[in-house]
């Protein structure tokens, strides 16, 4: 495994202000920004520009909002444009790999990623697929950790040149989060779509900068759209400038010509609601609207089993081995193994997809369970706690965890199976679980988040997420019902007198041993000095024109949009259309944000030693400056022998050292006194050097 470093930015916090009865908002943010090509998108914009310029309001239109669901092959899907040759988009979520098909493969989570901390792993699991705490589906995300999710997205959309913004629930009309900071501030270039079924207005969303909605109906199958006609009636009578759907349809094909759409495409060959050859070609139709070929059943697989195996391993994580219970050593006379975690998924493998189905326990007594337990030399306890989408309801828990104990009744086997003085409890979850009834129970002698068991791999993983001791421990509850941003307290796990079993991002064990020396900063040449962006964007530009006259248009009822037939300034924020010059964000500029952020300032070294008797992956991170105390910047993992010392270096940015100013708006260096930290986790910080010179 090469090593490797990287440094990622973290998104800034909004400002937020006192809205109505003291609820929490983030102030408006108009107009939605136009895109400009910048970051080498150049060629991409010009291709757009000349495509869009071709096209009538209703293509525009049909460009940025789905067909409705159920309505093609894929899960969203836009019409075509046979005169200019452009087929369709084929939208398919993809998590763990394509969804709703067959002859693909599963991938590990995105949790799983995580916990790798493996930059390259990223990379090739995002290659091959081509693209709260209880939160039913946080496992497709990465990790709380805003540089161990930074760098994974990045990786993963790399891999499967992903340039999509995905935007749910209140965000599909949060202005300041998609007009200030992702096109603003990070100047975005590509397009912003909506979770499927998660945005609830029209124009509002539109003009707060959601660019593309999907599936396209209001409710599933409804008929009804926010976009479509309503869309449309909006364009015509100057509600939404014209302007604004170029800029929505430019973005769009843009990222298209940015990957080569144009130049390569994929024939849609699987169908996600059925799996014969030939079946209706609109499933929520009916078979009376055409029957047709949907299926092609390609094997995609290749060698992934390989890579899935890999990532498996490498996103182990040891979270407890008392005297060096693990690994096993293969000669036990006798191993006793608990729990139905143990055995295969009785739905399928493709379950997992959605939500893994968990079988009930073992059908003995726990009276008969503690006496098996005792005879033998070690006991093996797999349980787990899953999650997934709402459609879904597995043990009472209807797509999100009701709670953060383990399913099936877990904890209390875990206390039958430690009549054994060496019982190993193997955890597959999605996220953490409350595992203070029995960790301290000197019984249980090792804990494994996933499971590498007898020292094949020696595990290397660091949990992605903190275990805290208590529910109390953790943030707010998962928001089971719109609480229009009312009562959301955060709680930092690292403050007293809140005390984590185990720290967020980093915790993890290895059957080996490392240690760190020689730390060295050496400051590079002067950069030069920040200089916030300044300036304006050029007007809005206008593609094509379109006709003012209603008799060219079909299909103009109602959408149910919520501001329906309500005059602009009876809902409209100020600025929400103007097309004049727009000042450019101060920590802005560049796709990323500011270019000066990104110059290099100082490269810290260190040697890392492995001083055990087996090979092992030992994860490095660094963080600083000291305010706020800790912040993670980079992280590696690296591969040693025994007895090996390899050089770990990272390149500090200025956006390293920064903090961002409420004030200015921007970024700046304090004149505190900085540091930077060296270790295996952020508990385990070995090694420090003085930062001063960078203040």
């Amino acid at each position: 495994m090469r090593s490797f470093w990287w440094v990622t930015t973290i998104l800034s916090s909004s400002v937020i202000a006192a809205g109505q009865n003291n609820e929490a908002y983030s102030q408006p943010s108009y107009p939605s920004p136009w895109g400009d090509g910048k970051g080498g998108w150049a060629e991409a914009y010009e291709k757009a520009r000349e495509f869009v310029s071709q096209l009538t309001l209703v293509e525009k239109v049909n460009l940025t909002t789905g067909t409705g669901w159920m309505q093609g092959s894929c899960v969203g899907e836009t019409v075509s444009i046979p005169r200019l040759g452009l087929r369709g988009l084929c939208l398919q979520d993809g998590p763990m790999g394509i969804r709703f098909s067959d002859y693909n493969s599963a991938f590990p989570a995105g949790v799983n990623i995580a916990a790798t901390w493996d930059r390259s792993l990223g990379y090739l699991r995002g290659r091959a697929m081509g693209r709260a705490t209880e939160g039913g589906r946080n496992w497709e995300g990465f990790s709380p950790d805003p540089v161990n999710t930074g760098v994974m997205m990045a990786e993963t959309s790399k891999g499967a040149f992903r340039l999509v913004g995905e935007a749910n629930g209140y965000a599909c009309a949060n202005s300041y989060t998609l007009n200030n900071l992702l096109k603003r501030e990070l100047d975005f270039q590509g397009f912003v779509i909506s979770d499927w079924g998660a945005d609830t207005s029209g124009v509002s969303s539109t003009l707060a900068g959601l660019d593309m909605s999907m599936p396209g109906d209001t409710l599933f199958s409804s008929g009804d759209s926010y976009g479509s006609a309503n869309l449309t009636i909006s364009v015509v009578n100057g509600t939404v400038p014209e302007y604004r759907i170029d800029d929505m349809a430019i973005r769009i094909m843009a990222a298209y010509y940015k990957i080569g759409r144009d130049k390569y495409q994929v024939p849609i060959n699987f169908n996600s609601w059925n799996r014969d050859i030939d079946d209706p070609i609109y499933a929520t139709a009916g078979r009376e609207y055409g029957i047709g070929r949907v299926n092609e059943h390609v094997d995609v697989r290749g060698n992934h089993a390989s890579m899935i195996r890999e990532i498996g391993a490498a996103s182990t994580v040891l979270l407890k081995n008392t005297d060096g219970a693990l690994p096993l050593s293969g000669e036990e006379k006798f191993t006793a193994v608990f729990g139905s975690d143990a055995d295969a998924d009785p739905v399928g493998i493709n379950s997992v997809l959605i939500m893994a189905v968990t079988m009930a326990l073992l059908p003995l007594a726990y009276n008969k369970i503690q006496a098996l337990a005792s005879q033998a030399d070690v006991a093996l306890v797999f349980v787990n706690s899953d999650s997934g989408e709402e459609f879904i309801v597995v043990d009472g828990n209807e797509g999100d965890r009701n709670n953060l104990t383990l399913w099936r009744d877990g904890d209390t086997l875990i206390k039958a199976v430690t009549q054994n003085n060496n019982t190993v409890v193997v955890i597959h979850s999605d996220g953490p679980v409350l595992v203070g009834g029995w960790y301290e129970n000197p019984n249980v002698t090792a804990i494994l988040w996933a499971d590498v068991l007898y020292g094949r791999v020696n595990p290397g993983g660091k949990s992605p997420f903190t275990w805290g001791k208590a529910r109390e421990d953790y943030s707010a509850d998962v928001l089971y019902a719109p609480n229009n941003g009312d009562e959301a307290p955060q709680i930092d796990l690292t403050e007293e007198p809140i005390s984590p079993l185990y720290m967020n991002s980093d915790h993890g064990l290895s059957y080996t041993t490392f240690a760190y020396s020689n730390i060295r900063v050496r400051p590079l040449r002067n950069p030069a000095p920040y200089v916030p962006t300044s300036g304006l964007t050029e007007p809005a530009p206008v593609f094509g024109n379109f006709s003012t006259d209603w008799s060219d248009y079909l299909f103009l009822e109602s959408s149910g949009d919520p501001d329906y037939g309500l005059s602009a300034d009876e809902y409209l924020p100020e600025n929400a259309t103007s097309a004049v010059p727009q000042p450019l964000h101060p920590a802005g500029g560049q796709p990323g944000g500011n270019p000066g952020l990104y110059e290099q300032v100082a490269i810290v070294t260190v040697d890392i030693t492995n001083t055990g008797t087996v090979s092992g992956d030992e994860y490095i991170s660094h963080g600083g400056p000291d305010d706020p105390k800790i912040v993670l910047r980079g992280f590696d993992r690296i591969s040693l022998r025994p007895q090996e010392t390899k050089e770990f270096s990272v390149v500090l940015t200025r956006r390293d050292i920064s903090n961002w100013d409420v004030v200015s708006q921007n970024w700046v260096v304090t004149e505190y006194p900085k540091t930077v930290y060296v270790g295996s986790s952020s508990r385990e910080l070995r090694l420090e050097a003085d930062l001063s010179s960078l203040s």
